[in-house]
């Protein structure tokens, strides 16, 4: 069963490039009320992997315009594995924060952590 495809009107106003993972963080905001029901079901979403349109224009997103769109190889309610070793950095970092060891942000925390795990894998690798 193919869930519904959820739109809201939205402005691209942040785009960021993660030179260490290769991936982006997009940040959309909205000038439209969004009714609570579409809302409740955007928020459900959280944490799920899913495919993201964005359409510059007037016009809502239909059918046609998404079709050959591949399907993401993930079981249904699995976390990757990259999701599930940010979230096990977060969990390290509330718990260092409820200690007081860190001053860090939960972003900068994860940044200084993938280093240094990014660090020791390197000093696994074979010496040329």
């Amino acid at each position: 069963m193919s869930e519904q495809i959820l739109q809201v009107a939205a402005e691209l106003v942040k785009a960021e490039m993660r030179s260490l993972t290769k991936d982006a963080k997009l940040t959309f905001n909205t000038q439209q009320e969004v009714p609570p029901e579409l809302l409740t079901q955007i928020i459900s979403k959280t944490g799920r992997t899913g495919w993201l349109s964005f359409l510059v224009g007037e016009r809502q997103i239909d059918t046609l315009d998404i079709i050959g769109v591949p399907d993401i190889q993930q079981e249904k309610g699995e976390k990757s594995k990259g999701q599930r070793l940010r979230a096990a950095i977060y969990v390290l970092w509330q718990t260092e924060k409820g200690l007081n060891t860190t001053k860090h942000t939960s972003e900068e925390y994860y940044n200084v952590r993938m280093e240094q795990l990014i660090d020791f894998i390197k000093e696994k690798l074979p010496k040329d």
